[in-house]
Order: C-alpha cells, then structure tokens, then sequence
C-alpha cells in the first residue's frame, strides 16, 4: 500500500487508503473467498471504535504474494452497517448499483411496451406534424379569407339595385 507515497507523506496523514477507527489490532474475522499458490481473495471484517457513524464494516481483500511475503493488493468495503443505538441498516455493493432498488427488469430487456411507445411517437410525429402545421396555417389564412368574403358581399349587396315593392 506504500505504492506511489513515500514515509513523510503516511506520517502527515497523506495516506492511499482511508483510515478507520477500528477496534483492536489484530484481526481475525477473515474469510477465505478464493486462494491460489500466489493470490487470494478474502474478506474482512472490522467494528469500529465507540462514537464512530458505523458500527462496522466488511471489506473484499485481494492479497498477492511477491518475494515470499503477502501483500495487500486491494481493500474495497463491501459493506457498511450502522451503529450501534441506530436504525439498523445495511448498505452493500448492490445499493450503488445502476439498477439499485430493482428499478429497471433484472432480464435486462426492453419491456414490450416501449417496443410500441417509440415507433407510435415516431410515427405521430411523421404524420401529425405536417397536419398541424396544414391546419394552422389554414386557420391563420382563413380570418383574412373570411373577411375578405364579407366585404365582398357588403360591396355586392351595395351595388344592387333596390327591388320594387
């Protein structure tokens, strides 16, 4: 983890991870996810100190070996859980999913109904467009049209002569 980070900058808190208040110094609430002659992958997990915004917090660990010695070679938390005295709850990987809360169909297919909804609004705007725009302009042609008609027929109506009685 000293990768990219010299002494000086871990003694001023410049650190490449993020520090947690656990409780103790030695840890033994591991679990062995998978493990090769020169990799494994593990999982931690660590309670934090009194006072702390979660009461624990379990981590994916990959380790690989290099020279004889394991290394950490990634710590990703997996998990959080609250508190002690607080609400409980438990925030995971899946939560910070794109489809967290199951908000979209788990197949990860386009449900049948959009399959119609965008080829009807395509196809209302290839049709309805040009109608709405024939209709508005008739409307707005028709005000002077008509008026035009009416002074039309005051002006023949003017020019003829009276009926006898």
């Amino acid at each position: 983890m000293r990768l990219g980070s010299d002494k000086d900058e871990w003694r001023n808190g410049f650190l490449p991870v993020t520090p947690f208040p656990v409780i103790g110094t030695s840890f033994h609430g591991w679990t062995i996810d998978t493990a090769s002659r020169d990799h494994a992958d593990i999982v931690l997990l660590v309670h934090l100190k009194k006072g702390a915004p979660l009461g624990a917090v379990s981590f994916d660990i990959a380790m690989r070996k290099l020279r004889g010695r394991w290394l950490v070679d990634s710590a990703v938390p997996a998990a959080t859980f609250s508190a002690a005295g607080s609400d409980s709850q438990i925030l995971a990987q899946p939560d910070f999913a794109p489809q967290a809360g199951h908000a979209f169909s788990k197949s990860g297919r386009i449900s049948a109904k959009w399959v119609l909804i965008i080829p009807g609004i395509l196809f209302g705007l290839i049709v309805l467009t040009p109608f709405v725009v024939i209709y508005g302009h008739r409307i707005k042609e028709g005000r002077p049209r008509r008026e035009r008609a009416e002074s039309d027929r005051e002006r023949v109506f003017r020019n003829l002569p009276e009926r006898p009685n």
